[in-house]
């Protein structure tokens, strides 16, 4: 069990939308019970809503609240975030429109094939969108990113792991010390690209009713940088659904880099996911990430 799941259940969540909206929910369901924040989906007299609630911090529901006054289109459709507040101390919730249809790690290869076009059309739209902030990484509610070049954003995301990360018993630091310095040494070779890219993008944060995608939600990641890098994380997370190649006749005009920065950021991604699922003390994640990262190595 993670140690940084949010622990909220359904008759919690029974419980306070109906002290919140002082009557009691309609047609309640858990709808995700995800890595940071459960998700419920309730009816009232305005439509469907769907609730999400975090024991982190309310910062991620109020990025996707800016997130869709900023980006939301036709093209990028974005549910709005009607409400974001505290439970208690240390609970927060967000309340939002629902998108309809499904996250698309719920459809069968087959049918992601099939969307491919939609997947890739939603990721030009991220990737096209105007940063409404300056800075590079990782950026704040009023739009600045973190860091001052997209290299120095890679190198400090190549280093998070702290010392409570290393108490794991089955974390290997050898391991991630090596695999550190093969992506240092590789990030040297990543160009200076600055576009809006979600860094979480796919899976259960594209949501799809098997035609189109009709929302993209948790922007909590959302950065100015690379847009090869939100290709990495569905290649990354997805190696048998073919995501790179996918994108590669989608885009026609191939960089003659793609492979290399392709790369990187896939080692970048799995350095990283080896530090979060040591910290969350996730045994069998932190190895399902080791043996993707050594298939990665073997094959460049």
């Amino acid at each position: 069990m993670s140690t940084h799941k949010t622990k909220f259940d359904q008759p919690a969540a029974e419980i306070f939308i109906e002290d919140h909206f002082h009557a009691p929910p309609t047609e309640l369901t858990m709808i995700a019970d995800g890595e940071t924040s459960q998700a419920f989906l309730f009816e009232t007299a305005e439509g469907q809503r769907v609730m999400r609630v975090s024991s982190h911090s309310k910062d991620g529901f109020l990025k996707d609240q800016v997130a869709h006054e900023q980006f939301n289109s036709i093209d990028l459709p974005i549910p709005a975030v009607l409400e974001v507040g505290e439970i208690k101390s240390g609970l927060f919730f967000a309340i939002s429109e629902r998108a309809p249809g499904k996250p698309i790690d719920k459809f069968s290869k087959e049918e992601i094939d099939g969307l491919m076009p939609q997947i890739f059309g939603v990721l030009d739209a991220i990737h096209a969108t105007e940063p409404f902030g300056e800075g590079y990484g990782n950026w704040d509610l009023d739009g600045k990113g973190k860091y001052t070049s997209w290299r120095e954003a890679l190198i400090k995301s190549a280093d998070e792991d702290d010392e409570e990360t290393k108490t794991a018993p089955f974390y290997n630091d050898e391991y991630s010390n090596n695999l550190q310095a093969e992506v240092l040494a590789m990030i040297d070779g990543c160009p200076e690209v600055r576009q809006l890219i979600h860094d979480d993008f796919g899976f259960n944060n594209a949501l799809s009713d098997g035609k189109v995608i009709t929302g993209v939600i948790d922007w909590e990641h959302a950065a100015y940088g690379d847009p090869i890098k939100d290709v990495a994380w569905l290649d990354f997370w997805d190696e048998k659904q073919g995501y790179a190649e996918a994108y590669k006749k989608h885009i026609g005009e191939i960089p003659a880099d793609f492979t290399y920065r392709l790369t990187c950021y896939k080692l970048l991604i799995g350095l990283g996911s080896l530090g979060f699922f040591a910290r969350s003390r996730q045994e069998e994640s932190y190895k399902y990430a080791q043996a993707i990262i050594d298939r990665i190595q073997r094959v460049a």
